[in-house]
């Protein structure tokens, strides 16, 4: 048995490319393209895919890459297919290493559809000059669209629109501009429930325990309708983050965090670089009983 692990990606970068670069579009073209070299493949065939959506191709730790990657060391994969270089990965570096070292290693075939790549057609295992260069702007590509986003997104910070995909517990988006919250009644009743025990000096422990025996839904419930394992679990963490939220006094702050280079995790910044915005949108509690709560605090 011949075994393909074909690998679909798409991201953020990807998403204004049309319908080719999706998922379902990549993953048309790569069952066209066996359908039609099935004989050179082989005659007996099993397809396994790995896909990873929301990912960049110049993060290593995407969790289906990873399976795929660890199915090549112990040499239970015969060959990858992919739509393009791109989707395997953005990094010059990395795309390389896969290409000359572990799929060689491990006799893995690699073949990347739109680029016209096939490694059984480089008996030393090295790409011609052509598709290193092509490896080369896809790496370049992937900077310089990261750079533009980022500098879009901070732009749009600074004048204070709302950018997250979330909101935070006791808002939602306006069905009129998605980049405005406005207060979502039942869930902001449990907000100033919490701000209003925790002014009468309740600790957060105390407050959990409080909304568990009342059988308030937690913020999880109210968005999924899923319960942890015990219904109405409050956990005192939950209680602290919403305690040390300024949303609810009506000021929007972002900017608190940012990647340390692209495909890389996202760091803290210091408070001095956040961008914060005073009365952006409808309070669910007080400046003062805030301020009151974080003295208590």
């Amino acid at each position: 048995m011949y075994r393909i692990g074909i690998y679909l990606r798409i991201s953020k970068e990807d998403f204004n490319e049309g319908e080719s670069q999706s998922l379902s579009g990549q993953r048309k073209l790569l069952q066209a393209f066996i359908q039609k070299e099935q004989v050179s493949l082989s005659d007996k065939i099993q397809i396994i895919e790995f896909s990873d959506d929301g990912y960049s191709g110049v993060n290593e730790e995407r969790p289906a890459l990873k399976r795929l990657l660890s199915l090549v060391k112990e040499e239970k994969i015969d060959c990858i297919l992919v739509k393009d270089f791109s989707r395997l990965a953005r990094d010059y570096l990395l795309l390389g290493e896969y290409m000359e070292i572990l799929f060689p290693i491990h006799k893995v075939r690699f073949i990347s559809v739109n680029d016209g790549y096939d490694s059984q057609q480089y008996p030393e295992h090295i790409p011609g000059m052509d598709m290193q260069f092509r490896g080369l702007c896809y790496d370049l590509y992937s900077k310089d669209i990261s750079h533009k986003v980022k500098s879009a997104l901070r732009a749009k910070k600074k004048a204070g629109i709302y950018v997250s995909a979330n909101t935070p517990f006791g808002y939602e988006k306006s069905s009129y501009d998605r980049h405005t919250i406005k207060i979502k009644e039942e869930e902001a009743e449990v907000v100033r429930k919490i701000f209003q025990l925790a002014g009468e000096g309740y600790g957060v422990t105390e407050i959990a325990r409080k909304l568990r025996k009342m059988q308030i839904k937690t913020p999880k419930e109210f968005r999924e309708g899923k319960s942890n394992k015990k219904k109405y679990y409050w956990h005192p963490a939950t209680v602290w983050r919403i305690l040390k939220n300024r949303v609810y006094m009506g000021e929007l702050v972002q900017g608190k965090y940012e990647k340390e280079y692209v495909g890389g995790r996202n760091r803290k910044t210091l408070p001095k670089q956040w961008m914060i915005q005073k009365n952006h949108h409808e309070k669910i509690v007080t400046e003062e009983l805030f301020d009151k709560v974080q003295n208590l605090l």
